[in-house]
């Protein structure tokens, strides 16, 4: 049996991308930048933005402080996502 090449992404994990990206472009840094600040890959930082990978724990520390933002606000900010979308 062949795996797919590739799958949609579980919605939790697209909202996390999301959530990622929108802070981002509030902030108004590029991804390289954010790269640069978090010491991230920036392809593996633009596959958390398509939700193509799930980030550890760590990285998604990374990303917040990043952000220049807690942990817990950006994490409130993908369960307002996660909520949204599941309303409609």
């Amino acid at each position: 049996m062949t795996r797919p090449l590739r799958s949609t992404p579980p919605p939790e994990r697209r909202a996390f991308g999301r959530t990622v990206r929108e802070q981002r472009g509030r902030a108004g840094i590029s991804l390289v930048e954010l790269s640069d600040f978090t010491r991230v890959d920036e392809g593996y930082l633009a596959a958390v933005e398509r939700g193509d990978v799930e980030p550890t724990l760590r990285t998604m520390s990374r990303i917040a402080a990043g952000l220049e933002m807690p942990l817990s606000e950006l994490v409130a900010r993908w369960e307002r996502q996660v909520s949204d979308r599941a309303r409609g």
